[in-house]
């Protein structure tokens, strides 16, 4: 007897742990933490992939004038990054402001798209942050192939959105002494 094939992994398995980059004095969110593998020394971004997901992340944060807005940072971000994506109208899921208690201004663009022909979806978010002095750029994109691709990535962005971009938080000086790495 034929098994049913296993469902497609989750990006979020239950097991969250904390990606901390001591580079950009950051922590982040990151569920199913185990699954990732993290590169935070060569190139300029921090890259974190998730080949169970098809999922990348990429993060940057770097000084900026003392009174910066997201906006602000979002050109810095694409000039430091010209491979960002970019949403158009029909592709934009959601674009949000939020106000987080370290003081981060973060700007959230969440959009998909059909990958051209195939039953597949492409999906990411987007994060720009502005906080006194300081910029942030988060970037996560993911795909899908199948019958339910399309309700996959809404998962996976609604994860993203929620629980790890709604949650980032720039480490405190007593923090700083830990290497880039998912905790478990």
């Amino acid at each position: 007897m034929k098994r049913a094939p296993a469902p497609p992994p989750s990006l979020d398995d239950g097991r969250w742990g904390e990606l901390g980059s001591q580079r950009f004095a950051l922590r982040l969110p990151l569920p199913s933490a185990a699954r990732w593998t993290v590169d935070d020394r060569r190139g300029p971004w921090l890259s974190a992939r998730d080949p169970a997901t098809h999922s990348e992340l990429r993060l940057r944060a770097w000084r900026a004038p003392r009174r910066v807005a997201p906006a602000d940072c979002e050109v810095e971000a694409r000039a430091l990054g010209p491979t960002l994506p970019l949403p158009g109208p029909e592709d934009l899921v959601e674009r949000s402001e939020r106000r987080l208690d370290s003081g981060l201004v973060l700007q959230l663009l969440c959009a998909a798209r059909p990958l051209p022909g195939t039953e597949g979806v492409a999906g990411y978010v987007l994060g720009f942050g502005a906080m006194t002095g300081r910029c942030l750029a988060l970037v996560y994109e993911t795909s899908e192939r199948g019958p339910e691709a399309a309700a996959r990535v809404g998962a996976r962005l609604a994860v993203v959105t929620d629980g790890m971009f709604a949650r980032v938080s720039f480490r405190r000086v007593e923090d700083r002494g830990h290497e880039a790495r998912p905790e478990r």
